[in-house]
């Protein structure tokens, strides 16, 4: 289990009153916006070819993570960084 005082640890947490905290609410509203706007002027044949591309996109992103971990074994884990449900 890590030490919550880990040098190799980096946890930040980022809270309601912290300016940070609403760029990137307001960043994902937006970029989902444009994505949104982005799909819908698609052509149909256009759009099976954007939802190919995203779910890649996002399997990707999913194995980010764990790559990353078996290729880096000073790799530190984090409860915060890999795991989608926050433990309380």
């Amino acid at each position: 289990m890590v030490n919550p005082l880990d040098k190799q640890s980096i946890e930040v947490a980022v809270e309601f009153d912290d300016p940070r905290y609403w760029i990137m609410i307001f960043g994902a509203v937006v970029f989902g916006l444009f994505l949104n706007k982005l799909f819908d002027r698609a052509t149909e044949d256009a759009r099976g070819n954007y939802l190919v591309i995203l779910g890649f996109a996002m399997v990707a992103l999913q194995l980010y993570i764990p790559i990353t971990q078996a290729l880096d074994p000073d790799y530190t884990f984090s409860y915060h960084r890999n795991l989608p449900l926050h433990l309380p």
